[in-house]
C-alpha cells in the first residue's frame, strides 16, 4: 500500500491559506550527470532504488518540470573531517499558488574519498546486522539533513516565503519502505554501499519551510510511513551491472521513519 500525500493539498487540509506565488529570487542550481565514477553509473544506481518510489513515478501536475531531473550534490559531514561524499537522486520541481514543491527520490552514494568511512562501514558490518543497519541509517540521516539544509539555503533566501502570508517551500522526500544493502569496493580500496529496493511500498517525509516575522526559518516535518510495513513483491533489476559489484549483502529490512 502506498501512502501518497501531495503537499499542496496536504497543507490546504491543515487550514493554511495559499495566496498568489512569490517565486522571485529562486534560482535552481541543477546539474545533470550521466557519466560514470569508477564504473558506478547514475542510471544503474538510481534504478536499484525501485521505480515506484522516485519522483518520475508520481502524478506530476500543472506547474512542474515536464522531465525528471537527475541531480548530484557534494556533501561534507562533521563526523568525517576532510571527506566529501557525492550523492545522486531524481527530483521534480513544482510551483503553484504560493507553494514551491521540491519532490525528490531517495539518494545513492555515487562516490567518496573517505578512508575513515570505509573502515567504519566494514567494521559495522562485521559487528552484526543490527550494528550495520544502525550505522547506515545514522549516516543516511546525517546525509539527508545536509541535503535538506543545502536545498533550503538555495531556495529560501532571506526575504522569501513569509509564513504570515501563507507562502511555503515544501520538500517531499520519497523512498522505498524496504531495502537490502550491498557493500562494494572502489578501485582505490575504499568501501561504499548501494541500496537495493526489496519491496514495492514507499514512505515519505514532508518538510514545510517558511520565514517568520523576524526572518528566521520555520521548519515543520511530518513523516508518512508506509502502513502496514511490508517488504513483499520485491522488484527485479535485470541487466543492472552494478549488482555484480556486491561483495557483501544484508537481508531485506523495513526502514521507514515513524511519525
Amino acid at each position: 500500500m502506498l501512502w501518497r500525500i501531495h503537499s499542496c493539498n496536504f497543507w490546504l487540509q491543515r487550514g493554511f491559506i495559499i495566496p498568489p506565488p512569490l517565486l522571485e529570487n529562486i534560482a535552481p542550481s541543477i546539474t545533470f550527470r550521466d557519466g560514470e565514477v569508477d564504473a558506478l553509473s547514475t542510471k544503474d544506481l538510481i534504478q536499484l532504488l525501485g521505480e515506484s518510489c522516485v519522483p518520475g513515478s508520481i502524478d506530476i501536475g500543472f506547474g512542474c518540470n515536464d522531465v525528471e531531473y537527475i541531480d548530484t550534490m557534494v556533501i561534507t559531514l562533521p563526523a568525517y573531517s576532510g571527506c566529501t561524499f557525492t550523492i545522486v537522486y531524481k527530483k521534480y520541481e513544482c510551483s503553484a499558488g504560493g507553494l514551491f514543491d521540491y519532490t525528490m527520490g531517495d539518494f545513492q552514494v555515487l562516490s567518496h574519498n573517505c578512508s575513515a568511512f570505509s573502515t567504519a562501514l566494514n567494521g559495522a558490518y562485521v559487528t552484526g546486522a543490527a550494528s550495520f543497519n544502525a550505522f547506515v541509517e545514522n549516516f543516511e540521516l546525517a546525509i539527508y539533513n545536509q541535503i535538506q539544509a543545502n536545498i533550503i539555503a538555495s531556495y529560501v533566501p532571506v526575504g522569501t516565503y513569509p509564513c504570515l502570508q501563507g507562502l511555503f517551500f515544501n520538500i517531499i522526500f520519497i523512498k522505498a519502505s524496504c531495502y537490502k544493502r550491498c557493500i562494494i569496493e572502489f578501485s582505490n580500496g575504499y568501501a561504499s554501499y548501494m541500496k537495493i529496493a526489496c519491496g514495492s511500498d514507499c514512505c515519505e517525509r514532508h518538510t514545510r519551510v517558511c520565514r517568520n516575522s523576524l526572518g528566521a526559518l520555520y521548519i515543520e516535518t511530518l513523516n508518512a510511513p508506509a502502513y502496514p510495513p511490508s517488504c513483499d513483491n520485491p522488484p527485479s533489476f535485470p541487466g543492472n551491472m552494478l549488482l555484480s559489484r556486491c561483495i557483501r549483502e544484508t537481508a531485506c529490512s523495513y526502514s521507514c521513519p515513524d511519525e
